[in-house]
């Protein structure tokens, strides 16, 4: 496939000093090239109101555009020690939506507060050849599902 495959991130996390979106943009940085990493923000949605799906408020029809442009999509969101479940959650939902997500490898990171600088570079050699790996197989799993 030559052309370079579009990828919206939703980081799940709104903090400023976010780790989850220091994470997203590492996952960029060691993206194949193959693949290009945007992240789309959601901190301006507001709450859905199915009352609404007439008429959808402005930014809800942008994020769907965008959504829909996109090749693919990568969640990166905090889950603590699996006990909220946002990975097992989110999987249920995707199923039942018929949208094909990926099984393995899962990319669980425990400590992640110590992977950056102060800057939000990413530190960790391990660290770093783990998403590394990651983001290949994310490259071969979305060159094998998408749909010209």
């Amino acid at each position: 496939m030559g052309k370079t495959l579009d990828v919206a991130v939703l980081v799940g996390s709104l903090r400023k000093d976010s780790i989850n979106r220091k994470m997203a943009n590492a996952l960029a940085e060691l993206a194949h090239e193959g693949l290009k990493l945007s992240i789309v923000e959601i901190g301006q949605l507001p709450i859905y109101n199915q009352d609404a799906d007439e008429n959808p408020p402005t930014e809800w029809k942008a994020f769907r555009e965008r959504i829909r442009a996109a090749d693919a999509v990568l969640f990166v969101t905090p889950e603590h020690n699996r006990s909220v479940g946002a990975n097992h959650h989110l999987r249920q939902s995707l199923v039942f939506l018929n949208v094909p997500a990926m099984a393995q490898p899962e990319a669980y990171c425990g400590g992640a507060d110590k992977f950056f600088d102060a800057n939000g570079k990413l530190i960790n050699d391990g660290t770093r050849q783990f998403l590394k790996d990651f983001m290949q197989a994310y490259n071969t799993w979305v060159i094998a599902n998408i749909k010209s």
